[in-house]
């Protein structure tokens, strides 16, 4: 997920990004597709997946995009700094996967954080 949000701006061009192919795309396999189609549809989804997950996709986009230092993401977000690296975290383990999640990003994040407590009070960690 993190090489794909690093290379949004080249999938938007139509291009499969060079060098850390994890998903085995590439551009001999025979297909009906034009050359520039799965790029595309990938970085729809990704977009897609950035922007379930608000202000967290925006600090993913920030970090791994333009490479913003973790501690000017929290003064633009006005949060503290060891937040930052909390909130991208758990937007990319929202965002990854095969398939999209079922639950609204929020919601997702209670039921992550209410799972994890009940563990913890259980003894099951």
């Amino acid at each position: 997920m993190i090489w794909l949000i690093e290379n949004l701006e080249t999938l938007r061009q139509g291009e499969w990004p060079t060098g850390g192919n994890n998903c085995n795309v590439s551009r001999k396999q025979r297909t009906n597709r034009a050359y520039f189609e799965t790029p595309v549809i990938i970085l729809a989804e990704i977009e897609s997946r950035l922007e379930a997950t608000g202000q967290d996709g925006v600090m993913c986009k920030l970090f791994f995009c333009l490479g913003e230092p973790e501690l000017i993401i929290a003064k633009q977000f006005n949060i503290p700094a060891d937040k930052v690296e909390r909130r991208i975290r758990r937007a990319l383990n929202y965002m990854s996967g095969w398939r999209r999640k079922t639950l609204p990003y929020r919601k997702w994040i209670i039921m992550k954080h209410f799972t994890r407590k009940e563990q913890e009070i259980t003894g099951n960690v």
